[in-house]
């Protein structure tokens, strides 16, 4: 391992870190001000700012299994660790977003995303099982190269993410 990659590990090692603490102190506020007023959004916020790092849990593992026995993580348990749980991740986002800002079109964006989440995941899991290299490829044991349908399906979310979190910042 060089020292370059060594110094990435460490450094996404304590992004996520820094997002699960807060993540997990947002979630905490909701339990804080549960006698009061409950604000369920907490939940959400945190859950979602915690999942948006699941892209790169799988990294993170290769790196410490490497460390500790010399061998990454295969490319299907990479892939199935990093990426199963993003429909759901886009689904809470959407969630809080249409219910602060957008609440007359919720039932509508969550359903549309209820159904590109289930296509995701039918197509996901039978490449996963079937031909994990249509997914991506390990270039060194912790860094994937994407293949079309998971560059697709990523840059998709960035832009949904990018979109409704500009109309969220910019609404009164």
């Amino acid at each position: 391992m060089q020292l370059i990659d060594f110094i990435n590990g460490i450094l996404t090692i304590i992004f996520v870190m820094i997002i699960l603490i807060t993540g997990m102190k947002i979630i905490a506020k909701y339990f804080q001000f549960k006698g009061h007023e409950s604000r369920r959004e907490f939940i959400f916020v945190g859950l979602a700012g915690i999942l948006l790092t699941e892209l790169w849990w799988p990294s993170i593992i290769s790196f410490l299994l490497i460390l500790i026995t010399d061998q990454g993580l295969s490319l299907e348990m990479y892939f199935l660790i990093g990426y199963i749980l993003y429909p759901l991740t886009l689904s809470i986002w959407l969630y809080i977003i249409t219910d602060f800002a957008f609440k007359a079109q919720q039932k509508a964006v969550l359903t549309i995303s209820a159904i590109i989440g289930v296509l995701y995941e039918i197509f996901f899991i039978t490449f996963l099982f079937t031909n994990p290299s249509i997914l991506g490829e390990l270039h060194i044991s912790w860094y994937v190269c994407y293949g079309f349908f998971m560059f697709a399906f990523l840059i998709s979310l960035l832009i949904v993410v990018m979109i409704t979190g500009t109309f969220f910042c910019l609404c009164p």
